[in-house]
């Protein structure tokens, strides 16, 4: 499976690995397996390593079929070493193995070792206090899970039949589950059919199908050790079908000097050797580099902050789990700052997986337009713009009858992944249900309105999630709790180009009739077609008492008690189609902070547009609570 450069490249490896004993007097390089192993490499913690070294997907070991090259993935040593138990609608293979139940007596052999297909005609029922094999054969229903194998398929003594037997207190527990009586353990004589009873007893005697182990020095044998709590290790000179005591990895059994053993630890743990070293040998009577397997740390990541990681006065990644006494910084990243006094300076991995302190938190800028402050007035509907003037503008897609990206609404980010927007751009008019978020894509930091148009600084998100208020009517309520929320797929990186508008939570800042609002968006032009670029225009605010009496009574009803007015001045643009969903921003201290969603216009009063009011207190408690609920789902997907 390895090319020949990455032959070399194990070599090496497995060089570094020996040298510690090398240079601790071992005679390791004498042993035969040595020139073996020197030709393996690691496999990731969602491979299997076979016997010769190749790696193989962990979901292959055991499923009846021979991926590795030496068949080292369906043998019984296998199966045990990874703790395989088979569904009740699986057929286990006499070696462990699991199979589909349908695939027995097939006719093609389906396990490594074609018990499968050991079959005999099926009988239609069997008596009695009886018990029917996989294979129809009908045997007493006593014999099933007492350690001998009376069904020829050998289903009566299974892993899958006997795991859940509760043996007596004074009775011994086969390791696949059968009972026995306890004078059966270490007697001498196998009666577990796997050879459990027999495994780790002070004086073992080799079963006389096995192959004698190599030459042992009872002065310098070893015993295997306990497998680590959160993984296991297999005997590395054990081959495919090997059936020596030794090879089953149970503890307590004599193996000789020079003995390997490669570890393995369960996902977020990690080997407790410096240089992850995954093998321990015996040497003159005791293991040397003995192993076990130790809890990570999580990775620290985190869009807002430039993170720096070492381990052993060495720099390692921090989007990785981490080895207990790793040491990480963190500072904000650019367009970022840090809000609250922390007390440490670095984090620590402990050795129970956690870090020392959680990060704190790096809030992102907002409000902050890099464009001219001076505008220039067009003659019907807006003024021209800069990239970067108004970087939290961004603009709704949808797909079209034509299979193409269209933008038909604005809307303003106001945190990295949430943007706020009006409720008829996120509302089916015609069926009243919410557009299908697959749909719809949000473009941030765009210039130009052409979704297709490359642009240095601008992204396309896919959407997550949208929400209206619960009692949205639409056009049959005059558009009353015109608001809604999308929640990216994906938290944006914060830019001088791309950055949320700040949001008046605190309820702090009071603006009053005739103060001056800025809307900004790609809506229709003097010529009836929408812009290709950003516009911009400045309005007059009017608060829902003055805007009421400014427009004639018959439209006075659609100025809904959630809505404010927003005023041109004479010669001055307008907000048209395609600008809904747009926010209103005003600027308190050098900072763009959006207080209205462009909502509805009424075509009769030119001059009047409205907007949905977010100093209502419904409207900020209701988003207050959606924008917690979207940052919570966020950490949790993390």
């Amino acid at each position: 499976m390895f090319a020949s450069l990455s032959i070399y490249i194990i070599v090496l490896f497995a060089l570094a690995f020996l040298n510690p004993f090398l240079a601790a007097g071992s005679n390791t390089t004498s042993h035969p397996l040595y020139h073996r192993f020197r030709r393996q490499s690691s496999c990731s913690q969602l491979q299997y390593r076979c016997a010769n070294g190749d790696c193989i997907p962990s979901y292959s070991v055991c499923d009846g079929s021979k991926e590795c090259s030496d068949g080292s993935d369906e043998t019984r040593a296998a199966c045990t070493a990874t703790k395989i138990r088979c569904p009740m609608l699986a057929f286990e293979c006499a070696y462990g193995a699991c199979i589909d139940r349908e695939q027995k007596c097939d006719g093609k052999e389906d396990c490594a070792d074609g018990s499968d297909e050991i079959c005999t005609q099926p009988s239609t029922s069997c008596p009695e206090r009886t018990f029917q094999c996989s294979n129809g054969e009908c045997i007493n229903q006593y014999s099933i899970c007492d350690g001998v194998i009376d069904c020829t398929d050998r289903s009566d003594e299974t892993r899958n039949l006997c795991k859940n037997l509760k043996c007596a207190a004074s009775s011994f527990q086969c390791e696949y589950g059968a009972c026995l009586e306890m004078s059966a353990r270490c007697n001498n004589k196998q009666e577990c059919h796997d050879g459990s009873d027999e495994a780790g007893c002070p004086t073992p005697k080799p079963m006389s199908t096995e192959q004698p182990l190599n030459p042992v020095n009872v002065g310098n044998s070893c015993i295997l050790p306990q497998h680590p709590q959160n993984g296991f290790y297999v005997s590395s000179q054990c081959g495919a079908g090997d059936s020596r005591t030794a090879c089953r990895n149970i503890p307590g059994t004599p193996v000789p000097d020079n003995w390997l053993l490669k570890y393995t630890c369960n996902a977020n743990f990690d080997i407790s050797s410096t240089e992850s070293n995954e093998y321990s040998v015996c040497s003159k009577g005791e293991w040397k580099n003995p192993l076990d397997c130790i809890k990570l740390c999580p990775p620290l990541e985190a869009i807002s902050m430039k993170i720096d990681c070492e381990y052993d006065g060495r720099e390692v990644p921090c989007t990785k789990r981490m080895k207990p006494n790793t040491t990480a910084s963190a500072s904000c990243k650019q367009h970022y700052r840090e809000i609250y006094l922390r007390q440490y300076s670095n984090l620590t991995c402990l050795e129970n997986g956690d870090w020392s302190h959680r990060l704190f938190y790096c809030a992102p800028d907002c409000g902050v337009s890099i464009g001219v402050t001076i505008l220039t007035p067009l003659i019907y509907h807006g003024s021209t713009t800069h990239q970067g003037e108004f970087p939290w503008l961004v603009g709704l897609y949808y797909m079209n009858d034509e299979r193409k990206w269209e933008q038909r609404c604005g809307g303003t980010l106001i945190t990295p992944h949430i943007v706020l927007t009006a409720a008829h751009c996120l509302v089916d008019e015609t069926t009243g249900s919410l557009r299908d978020p697959e749909n719809m894509n949000v473009g941030l930091g765009k210039y130009y309105r052409d979704y297709y148009k490359l642009e240095n600084y601008s992204a396309i998100v896919g959407v997550r999630e949208i929400v209206v208020p619960r009692f949205y009517s639409g056009r049959a309520a005059f558009f009353a709790l015109d608001i809604g929320l999308i929640d990216l797929k994906t938290s944006i990186q914060v830019t001088a180009y791309i950055m949320p508008a700040c949001v008046d939570w605190q309820a702090t800042i009071t603006i009053n009739t005739g103060t001056t609002g800025y809307v900004a968006g790609w809506g229709a032009t003097q010529n009836e077609a929408p812009s290709p670029t950003v516009l911009t225009t400045n309005l007059t605010y009017l608060d829902n008492g003055e805007c009421i009496r400014s427009v004639r009574n018959a439209f006075q009803k659609l100025v809904t008690h959630d809505k404010f007015c927003g005023k041109s001045v004479e010669n001055g643009g307008q907000v048209a189609s395609g600008d809904s969903g747009g926010g209103l921003t005003i600027v308190e201290k050098g900072l763009h902070f959006v207080y209205g969603v462009v909502s509805t216009k009424i075509t009769q009063e030119t001059a009047i547009s409205l907007f949905t009011d977010l100093s209502n207190i419904e409207h900020r408690s209701w988003l207050e609570e959606q924008k917690n609920r979207f940052e919570r789902l966020h950490i949790e997907s993390s």
